[in-house]
């Protein structure tokens, strides 16, 4: 059946009326522009957002055109397709080929093949091109406000270094405990950090003092660790965060291989420091982008598969006791997941994570009218601690 939708195209130009130069390489004009030749094979190119051609068959445009649909505020006409189901293949931004009658047969092929490359295509990958590589999360990436946090720390307060170095961000930490500004007493506390990698960089500061120097090399859980933390100089730099091997990848990746990757993930999720998945909402930024399988897919050179994992926005909890102390919150006191979030962040303000958790646990988490959350007769006590602001909030 035929769609309500009218033909823009109908009025179809003889060759000879196209811009001058532009030369057919079998896929035909640019039905919108007529000033640029469709690629080959014709999937590659745009799919018009606002016509269909005789028996409701999709119009293609070259890319430019396509791009252009889809900025614009279409008044779409009735029977027309929304425009979220028309796609547009993603380019690379270069000038679509314009062949010269001249070109031999190998030249045709070629462009072909960049056309192919531009799109995305699978077929690129069948025939050993490499698709670029997506923008992710990597695990201590820093993000956001973050990104210029080492260049700042030379110019906050003592107090603020000390609110920078108790954040709830594991990232955030890792950053204060291999800066230059940061104070042995800030390091001796960071050496004790359940992540490795924050443990690993206060290691290899050269503020660190001899005491924690020598506890660390007596009761540090890894076994690489403990090792370096007992020679002359620790070399802890460049190396990976699993096993201790140094790290000949990128600067991105903190492990030696995909194989480490891949099982410090999967040790994590065991453990419940990384969540594969979440029941109610989760704090903005704590979410992280691992490699979970060595080979995508099972092709071999494909690379690992990423999947998303959350870990926790409380100091001292887990991702798993975090989700627990979530999920009370939002079951038993009819809060939503955003609202639950605001409450455990306000209570890390003042008290521990294990404080947090059975405080949750014994339902001592209420709202007042002025939507102010306060521990009410629970019966625990909170932290003798120092205070360990969470962060999720704002920054001093």
């Amino acid at each position: 059946m035929t769609s309500g939708t009218p033909d823009l195209f109908t009025d179809d130009a003889p060759v000879d009326e196209y811009e001058e130069g532009v030369r057919d390489q079998g896929a035909g004009i640019c039905p919108r522009c007529r000033s640029v030749a469709l690629s080959t094979p014709l999937g590659a190119n745009a799919w018009s957002r606002t016509s269909r051609g005789e028996g409701d068959v999709p119009v293609y445009v070259c890319s430019p055109c396509g791009s252009d649909e889809a900025d614009e505020d279409w008044q779409l006409p009735g029977g027309a397709t929304p425009q979220s189901d028309w796609p547009v293949a993603p380019r690379d931004g270069s000038t679509p080929s314009r062949l010269d009658p001249e070109l031999d047969e190998l030249s045709r092929y070629m462009a072909a093949i960049r056309d192919l490359r531009n799109s995305g295509s699978g077929i690129w990958q069948m025939m050993g091109g490499r698709a670029p590589e997506p923008e992710r999360s990597d695990p201590f990436k820093p993000e956001g406000e973050w990104v210029h946090l080492d260049d700042r720390l030379w110019t906050v307060t003592a107090a603020d270094l000390r609110w920078w170095a108790g954040h709830a961000h594991p990232t955030v930490r890792r950053i204060v405990a291999a800066h230059e500004a940061c104070v042995p007493e800030l390091l001796d506390r960071l050496a004790e950090d359940p992540w490795v990698e924050i443990r690993q960089a206060a290691l290899g500061n050269t503020a660190l003092d001899a005491a924690t120097l020598t506890r660390v090399a007596a009761r540090d859980p890894v076994e690489w660790l403990r090792e370096a933390a007992n020679e002359p100089e620790p070399r802890v730099h460049g190396r990976c965060g699993r096993c201790g091997r140094k790290v000949k990848r990128p600067d991105r990746f903190l492990t030696c291989s995909i194989a480490c990757s891949v099982a410090q993930a999967r040790e994590r999720i065991d453990e419940g420091v990384y969540l594969r998945h979440v029941r109610v909402g989760w704090a903005a930024g704590y979410r992280w982008d691992v490699a979970f399988n060595r080979q995508s897919g099972g092709i071999r050179g494909s690379g690992p598969r990423f999947i998303w994992v959350w870990f926790s926005f409380v100091p001292g909890l887990g991702a798993r006791e975090c989700e627990e102390a979530l999920v009370a919150v939002v079951e038993r006191q009819d809060l939503t997941g955003e609202q639950a979030v605001g409450v455990l962040d306000q209570l890390a303000q003042t008290m521990d994570g294990p404080s947090v958790l059975d405080a949750c646990r014994e339902l001592g988490v209420e709202a007042d009218s002025s939507g102010s959350r306060q521990l009410l007769g629970t019966g625990v006590s909170p932290s003798t601690a120092p205070p360990t602001p969470s962060g999720t909030g704002g920054t001093p």
